[in-house]
C-alpha cells in the first residue's frame, strides 16, 4: 500500500517532529485508509502508515472530537469478556 514508508523515512526527522509538521495531511491519510471500513483494529492503522499505536488512538480520538468521524473507541482487550 502506498500509505506505508510514504510519510515517514528512516533517519530523517525524530518522527514526533514529522506528526507536529503535517498534522491536516495525517489527518487526511488517516480518512482515506480507514474509509472503507466500518470497523478497524489499531494497529492495522498503524502498520499501515508506520507510526506508534499510541498516535494512532490519537488521531482517531481527534477525529471523533472534530466530527470527521462517527464513532467510539473500544478500549477492552480483545479475548476480554
Amino acid at each position: 500500500m502506498f500509505f506505508q514508508g510514504a510519510w515517514f523515512k528512516p533517519n530523517s526527522a525524530p518522527r514526533h517532529l514529522e506528526l507536529q509538521a503535517m498534522p491536516e495531511t495525517l489527518l487526511q491519510v488517516v480518512l482515506k485508509l480507514i474509509q472503507p471500513y466500518t470497523r478497524i483494529r489499531i494497529p492495522f492503522v498503524s502498520k499501515q502508515l508506520n507510526i506508534p499505536e499510541t498516535e494512532v488512538e490519537q488521531l482517531l480520538v481527534s477525529l471523533i472530537l472534530d466530527g470527521r468521524i462517527r464513532g467510539y473507541l473500544d478500549q477492552v482487550p480483545s479475548g476480554t469478556f
